[in-house]
């Protein structure tokens, strides 16, 4: 049998997280090349404030919470659950919407699927996919987020210690430990 706190924890990350991926699902599209790392930003915040909104109810309530706990000790669940969140989600993030936004791969398999039974010729590929075009538009994604600055007709990092930088040396070191 499951205590208290541990059905807490479970119920609140199971909610935000299927709200998160309800969210992605429904509202992704929306948003612009120029916006899609603030979307993420924006879901990951709500995310973490429908954790924080649905542990207060659970508490006021008496929801899953017995009317003797602390209230230190419901915090504490509440921050387990948004640590449990953001871990899926960074996941999420890190190896199925990277990979997917960001592969040359997939997006060729993404545009052919929308012309699918069709296909396109091999002109009509390299008229979408010219390297200026894919830098470009790269570059452009990384200045609306913020990552890059551009001064003086140079681009360089805003931050060296960005998000991508270190998932990028985590995953570094994640293929190094298991594959030597």
């Amino acid at each position: 049998m499951l205590s208290w706190a541990d059905q807490v924890v479970l119920v609140l990350t199971i909610i935000s997280v299927l709200l998160f991926f309800a969210a992605e699902l429904i509202f992704f599209r929306f948003f612009s090349e120029a916006t899609v790392l603030k979307g993420q930003m924006l879901f990951l915040s709500a995310g973490a404030l429908i954790n924080a909104l649905l542990g207060a109810y659970f508490f006021l309530n008496h929801i899953f919470i017995p009317p003797e706990a602390r209230w230190q000790d419901a915090l504490l669940c509440l921050i387990i659950a948004n640590i449990i969140f953001d871990l899926v989600a960074f996941l999420y993030v890190l190896c199925i919407f990277g990979p997917y936004e960001s592969s040359l791969r997939l997006r060729l398999l993404r545009e052919l699927g929308d012309v699918y039974p069709e296909g396109l010729t091999r002109e009509q590929l390299f008229a979408r996919y010219n390297l200026e075009d894919v830098v470009q538009r790269r570059l452009g994604r990384l200045l609306a987020s913020q990552e890059l600055v551009l001064k003086e007709g140079k681009y360089a990092l805003r931050n060296p210690h960005n998000f991508f930088i270190v998932s990028e040396k985590v995953a570094i070191w994640l293929r190094r430990f298991y594959v030597g």
